[in-house]
């Protein structure tokens, strides 16, 4: 092993000093790193290098003292040459400047050796100093990071993010994810699994922990706010594949759209949504970016297009070297204003969201409601660390809003501040009263229709567009389902004793006030087309 390390870092040295100093690309390409791995299969194989043992005459080993003095020797230069090139590269590129100098002071000289697993820690340490953004992915990390933000991967079906020291919900994978199914909520904040403290813990590398074997499972510790006691859930994994868009047309023909993040594909699920809205005719777009925390800048910048005329500015991506600076434009081949947009965002709305609402409310191209955003506008390239199998991302880049503001740490304003509020269901103006007055059966319409359909949305029963006073047939599967799931007889009609079954269910809940829906819903019907 340590002869095929030593072999790799002089090949890498050799590319690296025909190379440019960039050895990676945004978003996980591995550049000139990856290509001397790439080089170094590709000249065993030329060679007829085999992996398997080779029978000798005199098998030995050990190599005798000499040559394993002169194979340290080669091993320790090698390592610092490939150190320093790390160092370079960071130094180069990193968005908020470093000096060698400032990385050597921080790092300390005793973590630079020819021991491999001292020099792999002297690299996890240069990234200790950098912004918060900016971090080591060992190699069990790394698998789980690249599995995320692609989509394929086995768990509970969660997306976490690290939030203020804290490891925050900020969405889940589907609507049939094992924890949302289960009870989970967004800003729900995790605290353990199976019974140990996270403190500490990066969301990358918990992640990690949560991921298993389709079928076993795992107990998560939530603080919720409002709850005094810590709330746990056992959850039992399974096969994961994202769906990036949940969409849904609203009455006043709005198609709604939630974006739970800037995964690889979600451009061609918001692509193919549009395309469902184009056909019928639909203009008017409620976008939900509320606890999107980010993702690929990529996939952010072509959803731009989706919603900008052709050569509308999208951001500008302001790097250290300002030569480098570069303005990204739509390449829509629209040129006039397709939609109408609303935009709902919150405290959990960060990187390539901000970088999207920015982009809309500046060319006042949606109007955006809600609370002030996270304050990330940054962007990370991934550095592949070859040697380790592990990978690093560096912040590169800040985003301008068309404006020309730097997104601050504070966050981004919305044009309408909303704040969602908390109430006890039985309280609460946002739901229908509940009357007894009539049975209900498929084909009704009414308010009292829609009380029923709202509180079982809120019981997690699939009841379809919560806003529709007809009882079709969602709300009878639902009510079907309601009452098996309560020992009363299954029918489907909402009799008396079903009524009040569902409403003594809910009665003392206190649920969340979605006002910022509201208030979007509102604005887009009130536009006159």
């Amino acid at each position: 092993m340590k002869k095929r390390i030593l072999s790799l870092l002089l090949l890498l040295l050799l590319v690296l000093s025909c190379a440019t100093p960039l050895a990676f690309a945004e978003e996980g390409a591995g550049g000139p790193v990856q290509q001397a791995e790439q080089q170094e299969t590709q000249q065993q194989a030329e060679s007829g290098d085999e992996t398997a043992p080779q029978e000798t005459e005199s098998p030995d080993p050990s190599p005798a003292p000499a040559e394993d003095e002169e194979y340290q020797e080669q091993l320790a230069e090698a390592m610092n040459e490939y150190y320093k090139y790390i160092v370079e590269v960071i130094v180069e590129n990193y968005r908020f400047g470093i000096t060698k100098e400032e990385i050597y002071e921080a790092v300390l000289k005793e973590l630079i050796g020819t021991d491999e697993e001292m020099m792999e820690k002297a690299i996890e340490a240069i990234f200790t100093v950098l912004d918060e953004n900016s971090s080591y992915l060992p190699n069990d990390v790394k698998d789980s990071f690249m599995e995320d933000l692609n989509a394929n991967t086995s768990g509970v079906g969660i997306v976490i993010t690290n939030m203020d020291g804290k490891i925050v919900v900020t969405g889940f994978t589907s609507e049939d994810a094992p924890a949302k199914v289960a009870g989970v909520k967004n800003g729900d904040v995790l605290v353990s699994v199976d019974g140990q403290d996270v403190t500490g813990l990066s969301a990358t590398e918990l992640s990690a922990n949560m991921k298993g074997e389709v079928g076993s499972q795992v107990t998560l510790g939530f603080q919720r706010e409002g709850e005094p006691d810590i709330l746990y859930f056992t959850l039992t994994r399974a096969a994961i594949k994202q769906s990036f868009v949940t969409r849904q047309f609203l009455q006043g023909d709005i198609m709604y759209l939630k974006l739970a993040s800037f995964n690889q594909g979600c451009y061609e699920d918001m692509k193919k949504a549009l395309e469902d809205a184009d056909k019928r005719g639909t203009k008017k777009i409620l976008l939900d970016l509320r606890y999107n925390s980010g993702g690929y800048a990529e996939e952010a910048l072509k959803i731009a297009s989706l919603f900008l005329p052709k050569d509308s500015v999208i951001t500008t991506l302001s790097y250290k070297d300002e030569k480098r600076n570069e303005v990204i434009k739509s390449t829509a081949a629209f040129k006039e204003k397709k939609y109408d947009i609303a935009v709902l965002v919150n405290g959990y709305s960060a990187s390539a969201s901000e970088l999207l609402t920015g982009a809309l409310r500046d060319n006042e191209a949606g109007y955006v409601i809600g609370t002030r955003t996270y304050g990330k506008g940054t962007g990370q390239a991934l550095l592949s660390i070859v040697p380790f199998n592990s990978m690093a991302r560096l912040t590169v880049y800040q985003y301008l809003t068309p404006n020309g503001e730097v997104i601050p740490a504070n966050g981004l304003y919305p044009n309408e501040v909303v704040k969602n509020r908390l109430e006890f269901v039985n309280e609460c103006e946002h739901f229908e009263p509940v009357t007894f007055e009539r049975k209900l059966f498929l084909g009704d319409r009414g308010k009292d229709v829609l009380a029923y359909r709202q509180r079982l949305s809120l019981l997690k029963y699939y009841v379809g567009d919560v806003t529709n006073e007809e009882f079709d047939q969602t709300l009878f599967d639902a009510v079907s389902q309601f009452q098996a799931d309560s020992g009363l007889y299954s029918y489907g009609a909402l009799d008396t004793a079903t009524e009040l079954a569902i409403y003594t269910a809910v009665n003392s809940m206190k649920v969340e006030i979605d006002v910022q829906f509201e208030r979007g819903y509102e604005y887009l019907k009130a536009i006159k087309k």
